[in-house]
């Protein structure tokens, strides 16, 4: 069972939504289908109810180590779309976001023989 979960917060701005989802739709293309890609590997939330409109991405590790394994989104989209259009797609979704958030999280059990 995983140990550690990658959390990744993406604060949407209201008035962009859909120039974002059409990027990450995108970027998770590239994910799924360079072999490098985590895109197996993603679990994705989107705020239902209260709050910013925020999708949260979660990758769940064995060890801290698997993250040197991992190729960062940057290459991956160039790589797949190419220079030019990768780096569209990389700014047009970046600017997009009010901010975004990461987080690495551990599993954590209770001793219930107490």
């Amino acid at each position: 069972m995983e140990q550690f979960l990658y959390h990744l917060d993406f604060y949407i701005i209201p008035s962009k939504t859909s120039q974002f989802e059409e990027n990450i739709t995108k970027i998770l293309v590239a994910h799924h289908n360079h072999a490098k890609g985590l895109g197996h590997r993603m679990t994705f939330y989107r705020t239902f109810v209260g709050g910013d409109d925020v999708l949260s991405l979660t990758i769940p590790m064995e060890t801290l180590g698997d993250m040197d394994l991992w190729m960062h989104t940057p290459e991956i989209v160039i790589e797949y779309f190419g220079p030019e259009e990768g780096i569209r797609i990389l700014n047009d979704y970046s600017s997009a976001m009010k901010v975004w958030k990461s987080r690495i999280t551990k599993r954590f059990d209770f001793n219930l023989a107490i």
